[in-house]
């Protein structure tokens, strides 16, 4: 092993502790992070040191409200160490401090005491204040602003790798999954919409139950529409916090409030401005009144939004593009809301002056944590407490396993083994290990999952059949939510647009991909522009890149019920 990898695993496993504490801490940190690196301190002597100082500064600034992606401040020390040749030793406070603060928009980051994270600020803020900057900077000196960028291409090369591994950290804008809220100190998941008549207390006419991130999809669709991406974010943080506090400030009135039911938690709220205007993403939406706008009493009741386009009534809309940039905008923001220092969701009552001062602020350079933060000055921070049940041994392990494994690659499909043509198979079993959904067995692996398959008549000789019916004595609950194919016409765009949007509604997704054969990868996140895999056949997990999204032909996708 060369020096460099000798010290990319040193700091990687240093890491490796240090995220998976830091990642589970809520509010009480001090205690928490001492107690628990008190096991392994007299083991790691040269960077403990490091560690706490990181720690103590990392608690600072989340104390105060602070948005920071502790996976990307992990993948810039490793690059440091590795490509500065700085030791942790050589960091200072103060370069802790600039690395964190990098991630603000405002490029003058010393003036920043709250940091909002910030991707593309981050890249530009990085290169001038750390890759050219002292010891850094005297590796650097002369490079060429290509050269840098490939730095910080590294940076968060090293980062889709820690994503994979150990997920995002609870402010991150990570999606897929189960939710849970801190309302008035009680807790809601799994939650489902109800849209009730604008006069309230009955539920409109053929509307279904609509999945929350739908929702909140819809509402940023129809109260501000395509417009500043940070103004859509804070829109849609907005959104959730104000949908899941409307019941208590409304004291039950109207029909508004939460209900337990055989398919989850169940909220009500009005299909109008009275509450939220929804127009519905996927079907389109039309009312008797423009938007949903109330005046007067006398109004309310052709106030209702409905969901479905249809041109004959007073106001119509169509259904949401796929690749439309309020999809992607929502989906960045999957479950994230605003909450106060005690954890508890803050209410955030908006109309069109708040929205008009968001997207004033949003051009000004703002992201959407700055904007709320300004806007509901009780707001501590934005955070997201969302999980797909990857956080288990066994979702970690499942990102790994490989057709060709020893342990199974040998056993028979049809007259081929799970080696040669067992990618599909082992891709839903990947989906089925991450979801967390209850298993009938206790060692669940891609050779256990043919096994039971095909006891269950689930193959045409080599060909796997994609039905629930044939794994449901191992796992029932793990439901086919549907298949979807792609034309030659379909832009990638379209199709990673596509990916996002199921995984956002909580689906584990597999799609067909060509090189030149046929094969299939499990698809575990979509961001950046970037579908992020684990691959029965390799160990890349960049989709695009190593099989290019113009190869997708067709998906399946799934849900733990």
């Amino acid at each position: 092993m060369s020096k460099g990898k000798n010290k990319i695993f040193a700091i990687f496993s240093v890491f490796v502790i240090f995220i998976s504490i830091i990642m589970n801490i809520s509010y009480e940190y001090d205690n928490v992070v001492t107690t628990h690196y008190k096991q392994y301190y007299e083991e790691m002597d040269d960077d403990k040191d490091f560690i706490q100082r990181v720690t103590s500064i990392y608690n600072g600034y989340i104390n105060n409200g602070s948005i920071i992606n502790l996976n990307v401040f992990l993948a810039t020390i490793v690059i440091s160490e590795t490509t500065g040749d700085i030791s942790t030793s050589e960091i200072s406070n103060q370069d802790i401090h600039t690395i964190f603060k990098c991630m603000n928009t405002d490029p003058d980051v010393a003036n920043y005491s709250v940091i909002g994270y910030n991707e593309e600020a981050f890249r530009k803020n990085i290169k001038a204040n750390w890759l050219t900057k002292g010891k850094f900077g005297k590796v650097t000196k002369g490079y060429s602003e290509e050269a840098l960028d490939l730095i910080v291409d590294d940076i968060f090369t090293q980062v889709e790798v820690y994503n994979v591994l150990y997920g995002e950290n609870e402010n991150s804008t990570s999606s897929g999954g189960t939710c849970t809220y801190k309302v008035e100190n009680q807790r809601y998941s799994n939650i489902k919409i109800q849209l009730l008549n604008c006069e309230g207390n009955t539920p409109v006419s053929g509307e279904e139950l609509i999945d929350f991130e739908t929702y909140i999809t819809g509402v940023v669709y129809q109260e501000v529409g395509n417009t500043e991406t940070e103004t859509m974010k804070a829109q849609a943080v907005a959104a959730r916090s104000y949908a899941l506090r409307r019941p208590d400030r409304m004291g039950g009135a109207f029909g508004i409030g939460f209900e337990n039911s055989s398919e989850g938690t169940i909220l009500s709220l009005r299909s109008c401005t009275l509450d939220q205007a929804f127009c519905n993403p996927d079907k389109g939406c039309w009312s008797n009144v423009a938007g949903g706008q109330t005046s007067s009493s006398s109004t309310y009741a052709n106030c209702t939004i409905h969901s479905g386009e249809d041109k004959t009534k007073n106001w119509s809309r169509s259904a949401l593009a796929e690749d439309s940039e309020i999809r992607t905008a929502v989906q960045e923001t999957y479950g994230q809301v605003a909450v106060d220092s005690n954890g508890n969701v803050v209410y955030t009552p908006y109309i069109s002056t708040n929205q008009n001062r968001w997207n004033s602020m949003a051009k000004q350079g703002k992201d959407y944590f700055e904007i709320l933060k300004k806007e509901y000055p009780e707001i501590a921070t934005i955070k997201s407490d969302c999980t797909s049940g990857a956080n288990t041994e066994l979702a970690k392990e499942a990102l790994t396993w490989k057709q060709t494994d020893s342990r199974w690659g040998s056993q028979l499909i049809g007259s081929n083994t799970i080696a040669q043509v067992g990618c599909m198979v082992t891709a839903t079993a990947i989906q089925i290990a991450r979801s967390g959904t209850e298993l009938k067995v206790s060692d669940f692996n891609p050779g256990v999952f043919v096994s039971t398959v095909k006891s269950n008549g689930g193959f045409s000789g080599n060909n796997f059949n994609v039905d629930a019916s044939t794994w449901a004595s191992i796992a029932p609950n793990f439901k086919l939510g549907g298949m979807v194919e792609f034309s030659a016409s379909d832009s990638n765009t379209t199709k990673l647009n596509k990916m996002a949007s199921l995984i956002s509604q909580g689906y584990y997704v597999i799609a067909r991909v060509y090189h030149p054969g046929q094969h299939w990868v499990a698809v575990t996140d979509v961001k950046n522009g970037q579908a992020v895999m684990a691959d029965p056949g390799s160990n890349s997990t960049n989709l695009c890149q190593k099989y290019s999204c113009s190869t997708i032909t067709r998906m399946y996708y799934f849900k733990a019920e």
